[in-house]
């Protein structure tokens, strides 16, 4: 509330017998100094506006106030048990209906101011707890008015509602919050987990190329040893040596689930760029101080970690012919721009997702749109999921108008558009 220049209040018992006061009479000499002085900068209090008296009368008078009081715009706080003045209230513009909240279970007020709706006098209930006469009770109930009785039953209705929706409320309150920390929870794990993937990959494939170029570095021994013995028993010791370090490397990279990491590649050989699951052309020679080696895949020309390309194996290279080097080639015309996977299992749409992404990300196609529909959510949640841990996207979001809706979901592909050496598309995967 604002601040007031002037209050004016009238409360309590005024009466004055020297004065020849009544009740009635002090409260009309109260109401003629605050008609005759307030105005739109006044605050009014009114304890019981025109009571002690008929309340027929009481109520009419106690509204031809009300309604001075509110044409002039003075601010009043009027306290009644008159029923015309609260549904005047629930219905006159620039009024407003107000209770204090009572525990009928207790039998005692809560102190809680409740807006909007008028409050219960709770005559004839407390009455009934207080063990009067039940014919009393009765005949007080039989001479009460129907329209007083119907108000009050829809008075008690509405306060009913009012704590159940707040039950409902405070219920709600407590299941989004908790769902809030769930999901954080969920938000937390997955990033863990991704970074413990991502570090565990990497430190497998950091050591078996440590211990290919220790087997590497052992092979040159026995070979150079070979070459200077000339005794046929050290020529078998060293041949069955070099099976053994063949079979224990070929055999421990099979297990990891990976392909062998560089070995003595030059520029020109083969290699396959392990994240992507793809096959390029070398162009940089792996001995250098790079972090960062150029691959040409197809008609790209990429910059791959050291640690994340892997040489084939001797037994997947291609036989010498036309063209000594496996190209992919995959233009921007040969990618469709949205993948529909409707119908399809949650594994085999997410199998399906991750191979196009992979295609869309080397076609350097900028957006792509991911159809998978409705139906019961679980296909739409895995997709987005899925996407949220996907290192070569920019960002996705929900179809709109024309794209399907929440039907589909739009996806930005990282794409860098600078001219490389060879012509092509030059791109930096973070991998």
């Amino acid at each position: 509330m604002r601040f007031f220049s002037k209050v004016f209040a009238d409360m309590g018992d005024q009466q004055d017998l020297k004065l020849d006061f009544s009740t009635f009479s002090a409260h009309m000499r109260n109401l003629r100094e605050i008609l005759r002085q307030a105005d739109e900068d006044s605050l009014v209090l009114l304890d019981e506006i025109a009571g002690s008296t008929d309340p027929q009368e009481g109520a009419a008078l106690a509204l031809a106030v009300l309604e001075e009081l509110l044409r002039r715009g003075v601010t009043v706080v009027a306290t009644t048990h008159y029923p015309q003045i609260k549904a005047w209230a629930q219905q006159t513009a620039g009024a407003r209906n107000g209770a204090m909240e009572f525990d009928w279970e207790r039998m005692a007020p809560t102190y809680r101011l409740i807006q909007g709706i008028p409050g219960q006098s709770w005559a004839l209930e407390i009455a009934r707890r207080m063990l009067l006469p039940q014919e009393v009770l009765l005949e007080a109930q039989r001479r009460l008015k129907a329209d007083d009785v119907k108000l009050d039953a829809l008075l008690r209705d509405a306060e009913m509602r009012r704590r159940e929706a707040e039950l409902e409320k405070e219920r709600f309150e407590i299941q989004r919050r908790d769902l809030d920390k769930l999901v954080e929870k969920q938000r937390e794990a997955l990033a863990q987990l991704l970074a413990e993937k991502e570090a565990f990959s990497r430190e497998k494939r950091q050591r078996l190329n440590r211990e290919l170029q220790e087997a590497r570095k052992r092979i040159k021994e026995i070979l150079a040893e070979a070459e200077e013995a000339r005794e046929r028993r050290k020529i078998l010791e060293a041949r069955r040596e070099l099976d053994s370090i063949a079979r224990e490397g070929v055999g421990q990279a099979l297990r990891l689930g990976e392909k062998l990491p560089l070995g003595d590649v030059r520029p020109g050989d083969l290699v396959e760029v392990l994240p992507l699951g793809q096959r390029g052309v070398l162009l940089d020679d792996p001995a250098s101080s790079k972090g960062k080696l150029r691959v040409q895949v197809g008609k790209m020309e990429i910059l791959v970690d050291r640690d994340s390309l892997g040489g084939v194996s001797p037994k997947e290279v291609p036989q010498p012919g036309p063209s000594p080097l496996v190209r992919v080639e995959i233009s921007r015309e040969d990618i469709p721009r949205e993948l529909d996977l409707r119908g399809m299992k949650v594994e085999q749409a997410l199998e399906e997702l991750g191979r196009y992404l992979d295609r869309a990300l080397l076609s350097s196609i900028e957006e792509v749109r991911i159809i998978h529909g409705h139906g019961t959510g679980a296909l739409k949640r895995a997709v987005r999921e899925w996407l949220l841990g996907c290192p070569w996207i920019q960002g996705f979001r929900p179809g709109g108008p024309g794209e399907g809706g929440d039907g589909a979901t739009v996806v930005k592909v990282k794409v860098a558009g600078k001219e490389g050496p060879g012509g092509g598309d030059s791109l930096e995967v973070p991998l």
